[in-house]
């Protein structure tokens, strides 16, 4: 017994110290980043062109979890079907049309598993989960299926049925040695009980995800007569301070003339 006990501390010193070794190989933290906004702001395309010139050359990927299933127009249109991006929908639905919430879930985690074959292989890249607030309304979805409206009441175990699912997708993507993106649309926020009234905007995703973030990113377009510009802000960043409340136009549309500007920092992972 005691040579058991030996051997498994053994394997745990073993996993402490490779996980050490590991973070000490490494020049830089990961970047753990959330960007969010309106609808058809950019930023989506902040994520897919969060590769540098020459990663690209090297051989890097974008893996893409596209739970929003609208990465592919983007990808097609703007990066003409590029290779190095890689995208999987995991929206699945039943004969009658209905969302096979189970198997999307499978799918999901297959796909991150697939990620980290190819990262421990030697492949180098970035990994996109497009739809944060998608994957969380789906995992409402395990909580209301078969119910009718009058029965949207739960015990508080079965929220935490609904957290679990969304927790566990969340923490094997962040478990990836690579950068992550998260995207997310934005949702209203309301005061008042009886009568609620909107009062402002939130990033749609569920209240454990900020913690788990190293940086945020807000996209929001503004009009200026015939011209219209793309201004990603950001908003927090663990990594590098002084950046924080930095403002970069990414995309200006004037008069049928198309600009883009990447982020530099997001690129570099100096975010």
């Amino acid at each position: 017994m005691l040579i058991e006990k030996k051997d498994a501390f053994a394997e745990r010193k073993a996993m402490i110290m490779k996980q050490i070794e590991e973070r000490n190989k490494r020049d830089r933290s990961f970047l753990r980043t959330g960007i969010y906004g309106e609808p058809k702001v950019c930023k989506s395309s902040l994520a897919l062109d969060s590769l540098t010139e020459q990663q690209i050359k090297d051989g890097w990927k974008v893996w893409v979890l596209d739970w929003d299933s609208g990465c592919e127009p983007t990808w097609r249109n703007n990066y003409n079907a590029a290779k190095h991006i890689e995208i999987f929908d995991p929206n699945v639905y039943n004969d009658d049309g209905s969302p096979n919430l189970e198997l999307s879930e499978q799918l999901s985690e297959d796909f991150v598993r697939m990620v980290q074959e190819a990262l421990d292989e030697g492949t180098k890249g970035k990994f996109v989960l497009d739809g944060v607030d998608k994957w969380k309304e789906r995992c409402f979805d395990t909580l209301t299926k078969g119910k009718k409206d009058s029965d949207f009441r739960f015990p508080p175990h079965l929220w935490g049925k609904r957290n679990r699912r969304y927790k566990l997708l969340m923490d094997k993507i962040f478990k990836l040695p690579c950068d992550v993106f998260l995207i997310t649309h934005l949702k209203d926020v309301y005061e008042g009980i009886n009568n609620p009234n909107p009062v402002g905007k939130e990033p749609d995703w569920h209240k454990m995800t900020p913690p788990m973030l190293y940086q945020t990113i807000s996209v929001k377009k503004m009009k200026k007569v015939n011209k219209f510009e793309h201004i990603a802000t950001i908003d927090a960043s663990k990594t590098n301070t002084p950046l924080v409340g930095k403002r970069y136009v990414v995309l200006t549309v004037e008069d049928g003339n198309v600009v883009w500007n990447n982020i530099p920092e997001l690129q570099e992972g100096s975010l």
